[in-house]
């Protein structure tokens, strides 16, 4: 974990527990981070940590399964995601499960939630085509690997404000977009991995590539500027 003066613990416990203090004691991570950019080992540490992900936002992992000090902790993963345009350009977000629940908070901006259920016949059916993804670990890419056709149906969609609080099953489909094309960015805790593959639906109208996607490290500087952006937006 990069060093900060805010503990990591508390605000896992308090997203852990959906407690009401944890978007204030997010925003203040976020601050520190942001200020601890200054030092350029810190920088570069940071960026070898984060990537551009496909869907369309900066991935940051603050706290690593075995890095925390609370043994209570353990397994679980302390994770920032950031909407920032100047970094990701926007992208429609593939539907999709986890492979692990979560807790999250939305600390700056908008979000659409999308939530579907596999169709039943009652609601407006959604054809998909359903792919396997695995997470890369180490490496440097990852690919989809077909599954087949399914038909989802939408259950409901939510616009999230700021301090929106949600916690999701991994059996929960979804998609995520920031409502506009600015700044928008959620601190999440994933639980411990429950399942080995992650699902992903992609409308039959634009089938997803399973050629291999490149996983793009932000450059140092790149990085510390969307963070400090952040922090002046939280």
């Amino acid at each position: 974990m990069i060093g900060t003066v805010i503990e990591a613990a508390d605000i896992g416990r308090a997203l852990r527990d959906n407690s009401d203090e944890v978007h204030a004691i997010a925003c203040a991570l976020v601050s520190d981070l942001a200020a601890a950019t200054a030092d350029r080992t810190v920088r570069s540490r940071l960026a070898m940590r984060a990537a551009v992900h496909h869907n369309g936002f900066v991935k940051l992992v603050v706290v690593d399964t075995d890095e925390w000090d609370s043994l209570s902790l353990q397994g679980f993963r302390l994770v920032l995601h950031v909407w920032d345009p100047a970094v990701a350009p926007h992208s429609v977000e593939e539907i999709h499960n986890h492979r692990w629940r979560f807790a999250s908070v939305l600390l700056c901006g908008a979000l659409k939630w999308e939530h579907f259920h596999e169709y039943d016949g009652v609601d407006e059916p959604i054809p998909c085509l359903e792919y396997e993804y695995r997470s890369p670990g180490r490496d440097t890419g990852y690919r989809l690997r077909p599954r087949g056709p399914v038909t989802l149906a939408r259950q409901f969609v939510a616009l999230a404000g700021v301090g929106a609080r949600s916690m999701m099953t991994v059996s929960q489909i979804h998609r995520v977009e920031p409502v506009v094309d600015t700044l928008s960015a959620t601190l999440f805790l994933q639980f411990p991995v429950e399942r080995t593959w992650t699902r992903v639906f992609v409308e039959s109208w634009r089938p997803a590539s399973t050629a291999t996607r490149s996983l793009r490290r932000p450059a140092s500087t790149e990085l510390a500027g969307c963070l400090r952006r952040l922090a002046a937006a939280v």
